[in-house]
């Protein structure tokens, strides 16, 4: 993933390079595609939830570079996903990536989350993303490989993926979605766990909500994309 984004992802996204596929045909579920050099996986719909494309991976810097122009942090490495961004940061990032690629980038809704992260129609019905055995799927409190001496999340796609080809849903870094964690509509929601999370606090049914809109202090959540057919 990482050469794959070195090699294509700024030049895809300077010249607004798409490559979608047949516009003809309907996507086949757990197909990988690549517009602008961002790896995405169609998801297909069930019930009131309607197809749609999700990253394989969460925003890397590699991207963020290439969308923004400078690195997220610093001393971070091009493969791991970006943190310290609030959700306002990233609602900035996704209105710069439409205006490079003409395209419609959001961040999923919990519904879309949560499906897609439990395999979509694929799904085999695990409680972590892929799997029933957490240290399969995830880097979390037990085996993360820094928890000693660093915060430092580790590079995407380095564990096993969910049914649907989609990594790290479980893991690493939490996920910032679209959605308010409640009514009160103060906090947004994430999901998926992270480095430091319990097994249990890593489960897909678990949504936290501790995080403002404009919170930048969390190096534990990132974010990743969803893009509309």
């Amino acid at each position: 993933m990482k050469r794959a984004l070195k090699v294509s992802v700024i030049v895809a996204l300077v010249t607004v390079c798409y490559e979608m596929g047949a516009q003809d045909t309907q996507p086949v579920n757990g197909q990988v595609i690549s517009p602008n050099g961002i790896e995405m996986v169609y998801v297909e719909g069930q019930g009131d939830i309607k197809g749609f494309y999700i990253g394989k991976y969460e925003v890397t810097h590699q991207v963020w570079k290439a969308v923004m122009g400078s690195a997220r942090t610093n001393n971070a490495q091009d493969d791991w996903p970006v943190v310290q961004t609030s959700w306002l940061d990233m609602q900035v990032f996704i209105k710069r990536l439409n205006e490079l690629t003409g395209r419609t980038y959001r961040l999923p809704t919990q519904a879309e989350w949560v499906f897609a992260a439990k395999g979509g129609t694929l799904s085999k019905g695990y409680r972590y993303s892929g799997s029933n055995n957490i240290d399969e799927v995830a880097w979390y409190q037990k085996n993360n490989p820094n928890r000693y001496n660093s915060l430092d999340p580790q590079p995407v796609g380095g564990k096993k993926p969910n049914e649907l080809g989609i990594y790290d849903m479980t893991g690493n870094v939490g996920e910032m979605l679209e959605d308010w964690y409640n009514n009160k509509q103060k906090h947004r929601v994430w999901r998926g766990g992270n480095m430091t999370s319990s097994a249990n606090a890593s489960r897909i049914e678990k949504a936290i909500g501790l995080l403002t809109p404009d919170s930048r202090n969390a190096y534990y959540v990132g974010f990743r994309l969803v893009l509309e057919p």
